[in-house]
């Protein structure tokens, strides 16, 4: 896709669109807040002119984010993927111990305490949609040492979360 471009980008929404509408679809979306969100996408790419090395990859990591902002924004019922694996019963069902509402105010929890550096790069690249390059600029630190708080931030993340979901499968399966 060339940069400016009007048809070279519309020939990119039209070849795209319809896949991530799906993905969105795969995590829980309804078609119509699918769509929304795909479009969302497509106006943020336009926005930024500076992405050029892989446009589809950051579509795909815009979108990731759109969806959990969705989430959080309007709280949105869980839907039961179609022709994926069964759901574990801890994001729905009568017996589930954890809301997803108390797993993202143990989340936010586990952010506030990352330690600062990597707090700072995660929520960057997270909630600001940030690439690397734009947060090593405004840390003004490599992005090497962009790269690695954000690993970091990550796993310290997974395990807190890995931890968290076993206790509750392992009281779930006490009761």
């Amino acid at each position: 896709m060339e940069k400016g471009d009007p048809f070279a980008f519309t020939r990119f929404v039209e070849k795209h669109f319809r896949s991530l509408v799906y993905t969105a679809q795969r995590r829980g979306c309804e078609l119509e807040i699918a769509e929304e969100l795909a479009q969302d996408v497509f106006i943020t790419l336009y926005n930024n002119s500076d992405v050029e090395d892989n446009p589809l990859a950051f579509c795909r990591s815009v979108l990731k984010n759109k969806i959990i902002d969705e989430y959080r924004r309007r709280k949105l019922p869980v839907v039961e993927p179609a022709n994926d694996a069964p759901a574990t019963g801890l994001a729905g069902g009568s017996g589930h111990l954890m809301e997803v509402k108390e797993l993202e105010q143990q989340l936010v929890g586990y952010i506030d305490r990352l330690p600062e550096q990597a707090r700072k790069v995660f929520l960057l690249r997270r909630e600001s949609n940030l690439t690397n390059q734009q947060v090593a600029d405004k840390l003004g630190i490599s992005v090497k040492m962009v790269e690695a708080h954000m690993t970091k931030a990550m796993r310290l993340l997974k395990e807190h979360l890995s931890y968290t979901l076993v206790i509750a499968a392992t009281a779930n399966l006490l009761t």
